[in-house]
């Protein structure tokens, strides 16, 4: 099984304390009720008409920024300083020229009555020069037009989390795709409602300094930039920028390129925000992962971050996904497990992300529990635990299943392991390892406790393993491999086949003794012509398998398949080759079949995203 991966759509709570100190002042302010408050309403030269979300900063005599806001549907915000003295303010609105207001002083309340331009900024023209070469700097002469207007939208995003003015309600997914990029299961890992943004990566200096891939011991995770990260020093002095040109099936938007701007050593990353022309706002960025470690270099992975203005002038994060590489080991044929021709592949993609909507929004259905349900639980923090024998020895390759996260993941080599936000409330956790007895426990996080560290102390379990007679000498491989079946056997899950009931004359071919003796479900491949191996339960989706036409493709939860230990045929191959023909098999060239009908089933080696569907392994016969 390949590395669990984690992805940077987490750190929750990060950014109230990663906010800009006037945006901080200022929320705080407005809960102390300070005796100097400035009274501002934002409004269209020419027309008088109320503007929302225009960014209103307030600047002392000396050119200090001291707070910030963003203005209301009706152009109203309400700006708090701790001392009286002479201040103006700065006024900035995405797609339109900011204004300063004049000199003023303030020894109480003032009110400030701000007239913005209705005239628009100049985009850049790309139409027919292309792309430019890459600045140091996003405000350089040829990109700061650009950058000044998509700066505006992320300070927005900033400001709108800062002050939770939005209520979110949240669906957080979790989608596999195979290599060709068709989705092959998606799952709801849980609904939520959030004032927070909900999508917050690191501190940019902890991304500068270890990559946006990074392994902190318990797996690799990948992170991707979040709207401080983007106007932040390090990630602005790191990489350099360039005019893009628009794609042909979205001419409307002008891009905003980035890449590092030297020979790196962490992995990074290379992007483009997308701007609408018509009307200088942020639409989405979409960026790769650089410099990748070797075992997940592979093209194809990044992510998307989706931003919106709401009708309020308010700011958030829509939609976004990390895409990162889903891996299995692969073995040659003969070899055992953990040998050293052990190697990896990537067989498709794991997306992890998000769908965030205003609560009541009825444009996207989010479930129930989402939409309409307003005691729900809240993001509180991380579980991480180590697992360990009654001597305190580490349990290395142990398999941890939390059911309120819809993971399972593989203790490392000290028995760690760690998952990251997870909701309010128990969790149900379940351990398994060769050896030992299952271990089960319900454990709780609060709004109060953000982080769950423990010991999971697991017994060892008491095995008595039929007696092996030998008679004669045994194929090395031969005995090898039969010893993992009968370990296996031993711990009392899936289904097994003996060379007695394959070598049944009466029970027919190995179809129908799969069917007979192990109680297998069989779906039809193409055009009716054999059967493959399919679970009887109709999650995770149904794996789409090519006929050799759109218009031919077939729908089961078919089974992975391996011969000998080696991979056979998994579902992410559906795109290329159907399941194999159960009935082209002989029985009698077969030691023993081993079936797992459900991921609850399988035993650690063979678990994986890969075998959602259940496994069948089948070991052939070596000599008499």
């Amino acid at each position: 099984m390949g590395d669990r991966w984690w992805f940077g759509s987490g750190w929750f709570g990060e950014l109230s304390r990663r906010v800009l100190a006037g945006a901080v002042a200022s929320a705080l302010l407005a809960t102390t009720g300070a005796a100097q408050s400035i009274r501002i309403r934002a409004v269209e030269a020419g027309t008088n008409r109320p503007i929302g979300g225009a960014i209103v900063s307030l600047v002392d005599s000396a050119d200090r920024r001291l707070v910030q806001g963003l203005t209301n549907e009706s152009g109203r915000l309400v700006l708090r300083t701790p001392t009286s003295g002479t201040f103006r303010l700065r006024a900035d609105r995405i797609g339109h020229p900011g204004v300063w207001s004049d000199l003023f002083a303030v020894t109480d309340t003032a009110t400030i009555e701000l007239a913005m331009p209705a005239e628009r900024v100049n985009l850049p023209d790309l139409t027919v020069h292309g792309s430019t070469s890459c600045q140091r700097r996003a405000d350089s002469e040829e990109t700061a037009s650009l950058w000044e207007e998509i700066r505006k939208a992320l300070s927005a995003g900033q400001l709108t989390a800062a002050a939770q003015s939005v209520d979110l309600a949240v669906r957080r997914f979790r989608r596999y795709r195979t290599l060709s990029g068709m989705v092959r299961a998606d799952s709801t890992v849980r609904d939520y409602r959030t004032r927070a943004s909900p999508f917050v990566s690191p501190p940019a200096a902890t991304l500068g300094a270890e990559g946006y891939i990074r392994d902190p011991g318990s797996g690799l995770q990948f992170h991707g930039p979040d709207v401080l990260t983007l106007q932040s020093p390090e990630f602005l002095e790191s990489h350099c920028f360039e005019l893009v040109r628009p794609k042909k099936e979205a001419p409307g938007l002008v891009g905003l390129g980035f890449r590092p701007t030297k020979v790196i050593k962490h992995p990074d990353i290379r992007g483009t925000l997308w701007v609408e022309r018509s009307t200088a706002e942020l639409r989405y960025l979409e960026f790769e992962f650089t410099n990748a470690p070797e075992a997940v270099r592979t093209p194809g992975i990044g992510g998307r971050i989706d931003f919106e203005r709401l009708a309020s002038g308010a700011w958030i994060i829509r939609d976004w996904y990390i895409r990162a590489p889903e891996r299995i080991a692969v073995v040659r044929r003969g070899a055992r497990r953990y040998d050293s021709s052990v190697r990896d592949s990537v067989v498709g993609f794991v997306d992890e992300g998000g769908v965030a909507r205003p609560v009541g929004d009825p444009t996207v259905a989010l479930g129930d529990a989402a939409a309409g349900v307003r005691d729900l639980t809240t993001v509180a923090g991380d579980f991480r635990g180590r697992v360990v024998s009654p001597e305190g020895t580490p349990i290395a390759g142990a398999l941890v299943a939390v059911a309120e996260s819809d993971s399972v993941l593989t203790t490392n080599g000290e028995g760690r392991f760690e998952v990251l936000q997870l909701p309010t409330g128990r969790l149900s956790v379940r351990i398994r390892a060769i050896g030992f007895r299952p271990f089960g426990a319900v454990l709780s996080l609060s709004s109060g406790r953000r982080l769950l560290d423990t010991t999971l102390v697991m017994q060892q379990a008491a095995q008595l393993l039929d007696s092996v007679v030998v008679a004669g000498k045994a194929d090395r491989f031969q005995a090898g491999k039969m010893i993992d079946v009968e370990r296996r056997r031993a711990m009392g899950f899936g289904k097994f086949l003996t060379r007695a009931e394959l070598q049944d004359p009466l029970s027919g071919g190995l179809e129908m003794k799969l069917r007979r003796f192990a109680k297998m479900r069989m779906a039809p491949l193409c055009g009716g012509k054999g059967y493959g191996a399919a679970a009887a339960f109709s999650t995770p989706p149904p794996v789409v398998v090519w006929c050799g036409g759109p218009e031919r493709t077939l729908e089961a939860c078919f089974m992975a398949v391996y011969l000998d230990g080696a991979l056979y045929w998994s579902p992410d191959m559906g795109h290329v080759v159907q399941p194999p023909d159960l009935s082209m098999f002989n029985a009698l060239d077969l030691e023993a079949v081993e079936v797992y009908r459900s991921p609850a089933e399988l035993p650690i080696e063979y678990a994986g995203p890969a075998s959602g569907c259940g496994v069948l392994l089948l070991w052939t016969r070596v000599g008499g």
